[in-house]
């Protein structure tokens, strides 16, 4: 289990993110996120980047732009990587398991539309 300091700012953003993401509201989880990584300096910022691309991979996904949203979904697990299995009290070895799921069926859409063109 991973724990660094949280400043009262910190854990907000993380927890509205969270509630955001979790109403599928993926573009305005990713501008809280982004607005929150600006000032976030080391471990809490890295964190915040790894969520805000996994939300902005989701919200790509919705726009059907696979290939995005496999560059997004690697850049996001490599961000969350470090932080397993667990930090700031947040799953992330469940975490990475979606994204694992997520990258695969991006890359079926990815083989799909180079199959169609």
């Amino acid at each position: 289990m991973t724990h660094f300091a949280m400043s009262h700012e910190f854990c907000q953003s993380l927890e509205s993110g969270i509630a955001l993401f979790n109403q599928q509201k993926f573009f305005e989880a990713y501008e809280l996120w982004q607005q929150a990584w600006e000032v976030e300096e080391g471990d809490a910022g890295d964190l915040l980047q790894g969520l805000l691309q996994l939300a902005f991979a989701c919200h790509k996904l919705s726009l059907d732009e696979p290939q995005g949203v496999l560059k997004l979904l690697e850049h996001a697990e490599a961000k969350l990587m470090t932080y397993a299995p667990e930090a700031y009290d947040l799953d992330i070895a469940a975490l990475l398991s979606l994204i694992q799921e997520w990258k695969g069926r991006a890359q079926e859409k990815v083989i799909q539309r180079d199959t169609v063109h």
